[in-house]
This record gives C-alpha cells, sequence and structure tokens, in this order.
C-alpha cells in the first residue's frame, strides 16, 4: 500500500528475492508506470479481492497510517507498516486494542531490529548495562528525497518523526523509560529542513539523540561505560547487504571488528507469524510509549517552531 520509492528499491525486491508474492499494489499511479500487479485504487477493494491470508505492507506517509491500518487490522488482515507507525499515542493504543480483539498482528517496519549488528548491540548493552554511563546516537543524512511527505511542514512528517523514531525505537527496546527525554536544540536550515538535538537521563543513562539534515552522512550508536571503555555501532539504523563496523576503545587500545550483513528487510518479511503473535503485547507497548514520546517531542518542535518564525 503506497508505492513510492521506499516500496519499489527496498521493500518489493525484498519479497521477490524471498520469493515471496506480492498479491497486489494499493496505489493511485498509473498501472503502466508500476512493477507488478493487480492494482487496486484504494485499501478496501484490495481487501475484497485478496485472500484473507495477505498481509498488507502499508508503506505510505505517516500520517496515513492510522486510518489504513485499522481498515486492515478490523478486517482481519495482519499489517507491517512503515516507521513511524503512528503520529499520536491515540492512535497506537487503538489499533493495539483493535489487534488484541482481532486476534491480528501489526509490526513497524524497522529493519535494524533484523540485523546481526543490532543483535550484537543488544549483547554489549546486556552484558555492560550495569557499567553504562552514556549513550549517544547521530543520524544525519545530507539530504532528503525530493517530492516526499518529508518536505511537508506538519510536525510528523518532520525528522523528528521519519528519523527520531528509529532512536527513539532503540531505547524503548532497551528497555529504558522515554518520558525524560527533551528536545534541546533546533537547528533550522532553510527550506523546512532542522537538525534536532535532544537530551535525558533514562534509567541512569546520560542520552544524546542528533537527527536530521547535515553537510555529511553519519549513522552511529556509541556507548560510553563508566571505566572509560567506549563501543560504537555504524552504520546502525540500515538495511542494505555489506559491512557494519563495532569498534571498542578502552585506554589506548582500539578493536575494529567487521559483519557482513545480509538484506534485513528480506530478513524481517521471513519471520513467521506464529513469532510476531507471540510478541505482539510486549510490541504493542513499545509502540505506544514510543508514540507517546514523539507526540509529546512533537509540542515541543511545535513550540520552538512558533518562537523562531
Amino acid at each position: 500500500v503506497g508505492v513510492g520509492g521506499h516500496a519499489r528499491n527496498k521493500l518489493i525486491p525484498a519479497l521477490l528475492a524471498n520469493d515471496q508474492e506480492v498479491a497486489g499494489l494499493v496505489s493511485t499511479q498509473s498501472p503502466d508506470l508500476l512493477p507488478c500487479g493487480p492494482v487496486f485504487d484504494n485499501i478496501d477493494s484490495a481487501m475484497v479481492a485478496l485472500p484473507t491470508d495477505t498481509v498488507f505492507i502499508i508503506a505510505t506517509p505517516p500520517a496515513l497510517h492510522f486510518e489504513q491500518v485499522r481498515s486492515a487490522v478490523e478486517a482481519g488482515r495482519d499489517v507491517i507498516v512503515e516507521k513511524p507507525a503512528f503520529v499520536s499515542a491515540h492512535d497506537a493504543r487503538e489499533i493495539a486494542a483493535i489487534c488484541q480483539v482481532q486476534g491480528t498482528i501489526v509490526v513497524e517496519g524497522l529493519m535494524h531490529r533484523h540485523t546481526a549488528l543490532y543483535r550484537r548491540f543488544i549483547v554489549y548493552w546486556v552484558t555492560h548495562r550495569n557499567q553504562i554511563d552514556a549513550m549517544d546516537a547521530v543520524f544525519l543524512i545530507p539530504e532528503v528525497p525530493p517530492g516526499t511527505f518529508r518536505q511537508e511542514s506538519a510536525v510528523g512528517s518532520s525528522c523528528l518523526y521519519d528519523m527520531g523514531c528509529y532512536v527513539i525505537s532503540l531505547l524503548s527496546d532497551l528497555p529504558l523509560p522515554l518520558a525524560d527525554l527533551r528536545l534541546v536544540h533546533v537547528s533550522q536550515l532553510g527550506q523546512g529542513l532542522e537538525e534536532i538535538d535532544i537530551c535525558g537521563v533514562l534509567d541512569g543513562v546520560k542520552i544524546s539523540i542528533k537527527i536530521g539534515v547535515a553537510a555529511t552522512y553519519q549513522n552511529v550508536i556509541e556507548l560510553r561505560t563508566r571505566d572509560g571503555e567506549t563501543a560504537r555501532f555504524l552504520p546502525f539504523f540500515y538495511g542494505r547487504p555489506g559491512e557494519r563496523w563495532i569498534t571498542v576503545g578502552s585506554h589506548g587500545t582500539i578493536k575494529k571488528e567487521a559483519l557482513v550483513e545480509v538484506d534485513a528487510f528480506q530478513a524481517m518479511f521471513v519471520v513467521p507469524r506464529s513469532q510476531w503473535l507471540a510478541d505482539q503485547a510486549a510490541r504493542s507497548a513499545r509502540m505506544i510509549a514510543v508514540a507517546t514520546n514523539l507526540e509529546a517531542l512533537g509540542h515541543e518542535l511545535l513550540e520552538f517552531r512558533q518562537l523562531h518564525r
């Protein structure tokens, strides 16, 4: 549902590489411009025509997710929805409640959760949890794709939601409480582009997040321990095949390790339904927590914008 660049370049190729069937596309684009078919004008007509075991993968702008996901799960269909899943805590809570009644599944498509680098990060976190003093997350890109929802002025279309959701979802995975995160600085770069700094102390860990647009691409998570060790994981929020790096430094010694990753989108799409169902309650709780925090930070971003017009 929604056939933009992300669906064309990452999602559909991953499904085809897995030998999974693309049963149909929901798009207002001309069928002649689409990679496969059949094509439906809206999600409701697709649900009427397609088998009941069809999974709906929703890759539309965030503001459309709630209505589209609700239509699917109320009809008993499972959903994988692009991040951020929802722009408000109310929407996340309502979808979670419907899924509980209907026995349907909603998965937020955070592909980094399906990488070896993510698993290694979690192992390091758990092993060193009592010593970890700080976490820095930097996710900056040199430009945003033109002609997408990201050029819209709504907070739900901002880099806070589009990129910040990755980091905040990671914090919820650990799990850390999110309520004490605060937006501390916004650099307005013109043409609606922003660089945002978020900080807080969560369960004793000093958190620093920098997201948005900058001169150079950066995509790294850094952990620092009280005894002077630093561990860096990069590029972290990434789903394509290729090398990832773990660098651990301590008292003048540095150890660098390369990991070779497969396509994380393919890995996400082959997770068995039984596994998603077993984890549904925990994932729903984290999804609600993330939506709640994004909404609160979104209010702070709106206030900043109004003060700096």
